[in-house]
């Protein structure tokens, strides 16, 4: 196991806990599209949290996972977003329009993130 802080490939590294954590930079679509930021509010008991992080990482599509139960200001974002339940996607695009997503819903995900 490697230490907290420590580049796992090109879009992650690892907590203090030893979790994986991920970063976006692009929308995994093509090279050259616009760059976009993808932040997932979850929580671990969240079956709809599991089965969006599981689709996104099959969909190459890089995401930071925010724990809303594990960190307080993660649980405060997610009140301001309007969170009710998890999960809830926050998507910044490269032109600065964001979008804000409540519940796993693969078809707003892909309208967001200009996917076919």
């Amino acid at each position: 196991m490697g230490q907290a802080g420590q580049s796992v490939g090109a879009r992650g590294f690892l907590s203090e806990k030893g979790e994986i954590l991920l970063w976006s930079t692009t929308s995994g679509k093509e090279e050259g599209k616009m760059a976009q930021n993808v932040i997932v509010y979850t929580q671990t008991t969240c079956g709809p949290c599991q089965e969006e992080k599981m689709w996104l990482t099959q969909h190459n599509i890089p995401f930071e996972d925010r724990d809303i139960r594990k960190n307080e200001a993660y649980f405060q974002e997610a009140i301001n977003l309007g969170a009710s339940m998890t999960p809830v996607t926050w998507i910044k695009k490269e032109n600065g329009e964001e979008v804000v997503i409540h519940g796993f819903d693969k078809e707003q995900i892909k309208k967001a993130l200009d996917l076919s």
